[in-house]
């Protein structure tokens, strides 16, 4: 999943592609370097985000999903408003990438739009909007479940279902580093995980060695421990890591030795 922010202020590269011209050009870039899904996201979430309207948000996006409904890759909406979601899903998203997790006043309504539109809903585990102090694991996995009995008490093919662990929203690294580990542990069933590490806070504290991009290095990690989705910025070194440490020869050991520098890396 190739990340396209069409906002002035995300964190890693707001403003960037804010000009629909830009952000279409960006689109096809991450598709050719191997992105399969486009998340479209038209509202910054990062720490101290300043909110924008439905309507801003939805002038944003719409450029970009008219131009790329017609293409190779599947587009997806990440946004937590129920209008830009259902405006998004009505122009060709097939995803909606909800960092609520269906956990706030529109949750049903949003539901509700995902079933009736037999489109696909990422369900994210989000400690900013749970407050709560609990294990993290614990808290992940509760969270998760109750998002799940909303999406599907309101129609929501189980099949249609995928969660996200919510890597630095609300969380801390320590925390961070538990959730990549223990992957499995947070799942109700047996969904698919969407895993999105890409240049969070979390991977500025990790040094893998020499060469090694710790985005990829943690997003390995996550397919290690069950993740089947990467939200990635960019896609292009996918195919190189998977042969260094899930596949190919002397993936077994890279992957040892990357689970050892992660869970003995001090934090902060």
């Amino acid at each position: 999943m190739g990340i396209l922010n069409i906002t002035p202020d995300s964190f890693s590269d707001g403003g960037l592609y804010l000009a629909a011209d830009r952000a279409i050009k960006h689109a096809y870039d991450l598709i050719e370097n191997g992105a399969s899904i486009i998340d479209i996201g038209g509202e910054s979430t990062r720490p101290c985000f300043e909110p924008v309207s439905a309507e801003d948000e939805c002038k944003r996006i719409a450029p970009v999903i008219r131009e790329l409904r017609e293409g190779k890759a599947i587009l997806s909406t990440d946004t937590y408003k129920y209008d830009v979601a259902k405006f998004a899903i009505e122009e060709g998203c097939t995803i909606l990438n909800d960092v609520n997790g269906l956990l706030d006043p529109d949750g049903e309504d949003k539901a509700r739009l995902v079933a009736a539109n037999g489109a696909y809903l990422v369900l994210m585990y989000n400690r900013r909007i749970i407050n709560d102090s609990s294990d993290v694991i614990k808290d992940a996995r509760e969270s998760l479940s109750r998002s799940v009995d909303i999406a599907l008490a309101k129609g929501v093919a189980e099949d249609k279902i995928i969660i996200d662990p919510g890597i630095g929203f609300g969380t801390t690294r320590e925390e961070d580093r538990r959730l990549t580990l223990e992957l499995a542990a947070i799942n109700p069933a047996s969904f698919p995980i969407l895993y999105a590490c890409s240049r969070k806070r979390f991977i500025a504290c990790l040094d893998f060695g020499e060469g090694a991009d710790a985005t990829w290095v943690a997003n390995m990690i996550a397919v290690a421990n069950g993740a089947s989705m990467l939200r990635v910025h960019d896609p292009e070194p996918f195919g190189k890591y998977m042969a260094d440490y899930i596949e190919g020869e002397g993936a077994q050991a890279n992957l040892a030795h990357a689970k050892e520098v992660l869970e003995w890396t001090r934090l902060s």
